[in-house]
């Protein structure tokens, strides 16, 4: 934390890397274990859940795929091929052993990975619907990942002759209906894209192979959007009942029908009330703490990519009575379309110029928005990272469990990673190094890091960052200890810690802002004693309680 707390608290901190504030103190920051790997080495894009009672779910997304990493049974894959060993044959397809995430599919063929996903619940059921702006949306119902296209997806019993295949177009021999294959099971047909109507009894034939007889006429297992393609939307979020979308590389925004996730999409045009141009990034609700009629008033807030935030309240535009504008307001440019925080009912916003609350946005001038950021103790790091890191694709979140803000931004060829720290109950900052990811979600109450090379990652768990250590760096903010005039030297000093296990520490004295930091000290040595996989069977105690270190050496 950059600013100092006077005599009643802690000093201040000029750098605090790999340590996390506390009211009293700091702790050093907990590491990172592999939950799952993903095929393909590919980057994780997107992590979300879908949460029902007892069903809780959670998934990683690639550009080539989904995956339901709830439960993996093994984080690393162990792939041996032709090209690992001589013996294992002369087919160069060959392999043996595991993949991390085998059966654990969800969603294949798509192109894109950066998906924003809602989770709205109807008569009908609870539902996840995801897009990206590129693939064709989907659907899921707990059950199934289907697609969210016009006409939704219908289930038609066939006795099926010659088997069919995904996508091909099957035709009714008599009726001459036609409709798109985009799955198949025992006894059934899963249709797309249906014109005209199938009959009872009528032979349906494939475009490929497919042959068949229809034994019954077919229902919708699964709605989908009208008037809008959904490969063409790239940001959902729900207000007053109603799902909304953000249509790419546009100001129009989309909306549905009330407590309906299929339907017909209305448009809304914003293009006039925006004037700095540029397309919509982002919506969200947002609530301000009075309304005209007392209490909470929930707002639909709809976010450029110029940094312009407008805000309406009411049902839906259908009801003009009640729609109406509350205001545009400047924020700064965000930088990303997750890269914002929702803290009770007010946004934070990453944006070019900090860590912006809304709420406080609209009652100051634009060009005063830096005193008010929740960044502004780091102010300089935070413009260093916005001049080196770029203004695009910065990841947010927060942590109430463990009552934390994280804010990731991307990492160039020429950059260390490096991700933003708040403590969310005293505003106290640090940064964490060889952390990366690429996408972050909560998870029953958990952390979870999607990363490069394919990696879901478990965050602010065991000492190690798979079994890589870290060092951490605190230096105080520089004192004149009241004496300004005079020249100091440094005798003496030390570091009181608490710890579970042994920590080394380097420590030493600098002065007139000299930064420098000396090369970190060497690992601890770690007793195995009892630890599970690691004690000594027979002199090990398996219920063994691990004590706590206290030093408090002095140092020349």
């Amino acid at each position: 934390h950059a600013i100092p707390t006077g005599q009643s608290g802690p000093p201040g901190a000029a750098m605090l890397t790999n340590w996390f504030p506390t009211p009293a103190s700091v702790i050093r920051r907990r590491g990172l274990r592999r939950w799952a790997t993903l095929p393909g080495n590919d980057t994780v894009r997107s992590l979300f859940t879908y949460v029902l009672g007892a069903q809780q779910e959670l998934f990683a997304a690639t550009d080539d795929g989904i995956w339901n990493v709830t439960t993996v049974p093994e984080p690393y894959p162990s792939i041996l091929t032709p090209d690992d060993v001589d013996y294992l044959g002369t087919d160069d397809d060959e392999a043996f052993g595991w993949g991390s995430v085998d059966g654990l599919d969800v969603l294949t063929g798509t192109t894109n990975g950066d998906w924003v996903t809602v989770q709205f619940s109807t008569a009908g059921g609870t539902f996840v619907i995801g897009v990206n702006g590129v693939d064709d949306g989907f659907i899921y119902d707990g059950t199934t990942f289907w697609p969210y296209v016009d006409g939704g997806v219908s289930m038609m019993a066939v006795t099926i002759t010659d088997a069919f295949e995904a996508g091909e177009v099957v035709t009714g021999g008599t009726s001459g209906a036609t409709a798109t294959v985009h799955s198949t099971s025992a006894g059934f047909l899963y249709l797309t894209a249906i014109t005209g109507t199938f009959q009872v009894a009528e032979a349906i034939t494939g475009s490929v192979d497919g042959v068949g007889v229809v034994d019954a006429l077919p229902v919708l297992v699964a709605p989908g959007i009208t008037g809008i393609a959904s490969d063409r939307l790239s940001y959902v979020w729900a207000y007053k009942q109603r799902i909304w979308f953000i249509e790419r590389d546009s100001l129009n925004a989309w909306y549905m029908p009330v407590d309906q996730v299929g339907g017909t999409a209305v448009v809304l045009p914003l293009g006039g009330v925006f004037n700095r141009g540029g397309s919509l990034l982002w919506g969200q609700t947002w609530s301000l703490d009075s309304g005209g009629d007392g209490g909470l008033s929930e707002q639909n807030v709809f976010t450029t990519t110029e940094g312009e935030v407008a805000a309406y309240q009411g049902l839906s535009p259908d009801d003009a009575a009640t729609w109406s504008k509350v205001g545009v307001y400047r924020i700064g440019r965000p930088m990303g379309k997750k890269a914002f925080i929702r803290a009770g009912g007010d946004l934070v916003v990453a944006t070019s110029i900090g860590f912006i609350p809304l709420g406080k946005a609209i009652q100051r001038d634009y060009a005063a928005l830096g005193m008010i950021a929740v960044s502004q103790p780091i102010a300089d790091e935070w413009r260093r990272a916005v001049g080196e890191r770029g203004m695009e694709n910065w990841q947010c979140e927060l942590w109430g469990e463990g009552s934390m803000t994280i804010i990731s931004p991307p990492t160039p060829a020429d950059q260390a990673p490096v991700v933003f720290v708040a403590n969310s109950d005293n505003g106290a900052w640090a940064q964490f190094t060889g952390w990366q990811p690429s996408s972050m979600e909560v998870f029953q109450g958990r952390i979870f890091f999607g990363s490069i090379a394919g990696k879901v990652q478990e965050a602010w768990v065991g000492g190690s960052d798979e079994a890589m250590p870290y060092t951490g760096v605190l230096m105080p903010l520089f004192n004149d200890l009241g004496g300004p005039g005079q020249r100091k030297f440094a005798a003496f000093g030390r570091v009181v810690k608490r710890s579970a296990n042994p920590a080394n520490e380097s420590v030493v004295a600098r002065f007139d802002w000299d930064m420098s930091i000396p090369p970190a000290p060497d690992a601890a040595t770690i007793s195995a004693s009892s630890v599970w996989d690691a004690g000594i069977w027979d002199e090990s105690i398996w219920n063994a309680e691990r004590g706590t270190i206290v030093t408090e050496e002095w140092k020349s």
